[in-house]
């Protein structure tokens, strides 16, 4: 990454803040007149053009002003200084959320957007990297009724993956996990990607239909997944409350002002 000069950092900086402030592009005179650089606009539009030539914003036109990179968000992050600490109730309330969440990443993700959302009065999205499909690490069947089960798919990076299936008739406990041993022989340690190619070495029946539920319930996530990446891995009550939250910090900012 090329070292920038104390004035392109400071330009730079100020079309960041700016630009996450107005969303709009941020012209070289609204920099001259808004910072201390005693520079003029034509000296500030060359440090602009380094800093789109260098990858650090981008100009819509010639004539526009500057909007931020990814290099240019990730220079301004690193910038900023590390040595501040969050206030004593902001501490509490990151220690006191984390400090109930479970292993899985679906609850972490969860957990980050609410706080950063709550913390700071905005919008707040987490995603995770697009990787190739986890292999199967397990997959468990709970009987949450007499004919309700709960197929729960949970992959080695630690994706869960669950589909609930309400029977027609009722089933006992030594049906269950006959039905379970048999999944766990054909899908376990398989890509998730790939599930579907086992049907093959799964019984009819009951065995089927878990089978089944269980390749539905990952290809569904995947869809969202495709759809919408902001959202991946979030299924279930899990979206279902991170739409709540956004929609609050929503409707408060609008009510306020």
């Amino acid at each position: 990454m090329p070292t920038l000069t104390s004035r392109k950092r400071e330009i730079l900086k100020f079309i960041v803040s700016e630009h996450v402030e107005t969303a709009s592009p941020v012209a070289s005179s609204t920099v001259a007149r808004s910072t201390n650089l005693r520079a003029s606009p034509a000296t500030i539009r060359n440090e602009m053009v380094a800093l789109e030539e260098d990858g650090y914003i981008h100009r819509p036109h010639v004539s526009a002003g500057g909007v931020p990179l990814d290099r240019g968000y990730r220079q301004f992050v690193s910038s900023l200084d590390p040595d501040v600490e969050l206030d004593p109730v902001s501490a509490a309330l990151v220690d006191k959320e984390f400090g109930t969440v479970q292993g899985y990443v679906e609850e972490w993700m969860d957990s980050a957007a609410a706080l950063l959302a709550g913390l700071l009065s905005t919008l707040a999205f987490t995603t995770i990297p697009r990787t190739a499909p986890a292999p199967v690490k397990s997959v468990e069947l709970l009987q949450l009724q007499e004919m309700l089960v709960m197929v729960i798919v949970v992959l080695q990076e630690a994706s869960v993956y669950k589909q609930l299936i309400r029977l027609d008739t009722s089933v006992t406990n030594s049906q269950i996990e006959h039905a379970r041993n048999r999944l766990s022989e054909a899908i376990v340690g398989v890509p998730a990607n790939s599930l579907a190619a086992r049907a093959g070495r799964v019984g009819a029946g009951l065995e089927r239909r878990f089978f089944d539920s269980a390749v539905a319930a990952w290809m569904a996530l995947r869809r969202g997944i495709q759809l919408d990446y902001v959202f991946c891995n979030l299924g279930g009550n899990a979206y279902e409350r991170m739409v709540v939250e956004v929609t609050k910090v929503l409707a408060d900012r609008w009510s306020y002002g």
